[in-house]
């Protein structure tokens, strides 16, 4: 599928387009007022649908704004609950409250040890922006590692059961390890892992357990 593909288009070029402007079909029509039309997206979601049906004061609708641009420049590891309170002003479970309130409005992903019914009541071990085209337009200094691994996210919640591993970055659906990176990625952290992937940017065709990152794109 991807000879097919990389032998009629460029497709590396066109990816890297995408992740920063190919999410929200109004693109075509706004051009370079694109981010900006973005950010006020996220301010009409906050202050309009999340104040409304949460009935939130300023000072929380305040901490959601930041707390988005905090997801926002985030490396990809380990969430750490206390120092985002800290941060924010806030003890620990309100932060827990503001991420399940992001969560319902679509604004972030949240990644879990496993699937269960306490969810609610756990640290997500990773939290992601909903898509990719919001970091570009959120964050000034946006690290590669988050945007590879939000875009994996992103194409895997809607229809899989997407939760942390241990071993790798994501298991899928309860059987399929993956671990994202660059193109210099190596197997070694994941080669005794059952059912392990590789989902490698910058390389147009895969070989072996090394699959291209832009093509999870066309899972849906």
């Amino acid at each position: 599928m991807a000879m097919e593909i990389t032998n009629q288009v460029h497709v590396l070029q066109y990816f890297e387009e995408y992740l920063r402007h190919g999410y929200y079909p109004f693109y075509k029509e706004l051009g370079q007022g694109y981010e900006m039309a973005l950010r006020q997206m996220v301010v009409n979601v906050i202050d309009q649908d999340i104040s409304q049906s949460e009935a939130l004061e300023q000072s929380t609708i305040n901490r959601i704004k930041r707390l988005m641009s905090i997801i926002a420049q985030m490396t990809p590891f380990t969430i750490n609950v206390s120092k985002i309170a800290n941060l924010l002003g806030c003890d620990r479970q309100t932060v827990h409250k503001l991420l399940r309130t992001m969560q319902r409005a679509s604004l972030i992903n949240m990644l879990f040890k496993g699937k269960n019914s306490m969810q609610q009541l756990v640290k997500p071990e990773k939290v992601y922006l909903e898509n990719t085209n919001l970091m570009y337009a959120l964050a000034g200094d946006i690290n590669i590692g988050n945007i590879r691994e939000t875009f994996f996210s992103n194409q895997l919640f809607s229809d899989h059961e997407l939760t942390f591993s241990g071993s790798g970055d994501f298991l899928v659906d309860n059987t399929y390890t993956i671990e994202v990176g660059g193109h210099r990625k190596s197997y070694e952290q994941i080669k005794n892992v059952p059912n392990s992937y590789l989902a490698v940017d910058d390389i147009e065709i895969g070989n072996g357990n090394r699959i291209p990152l832009w093509i999870f794109g066309f899972l849906y």
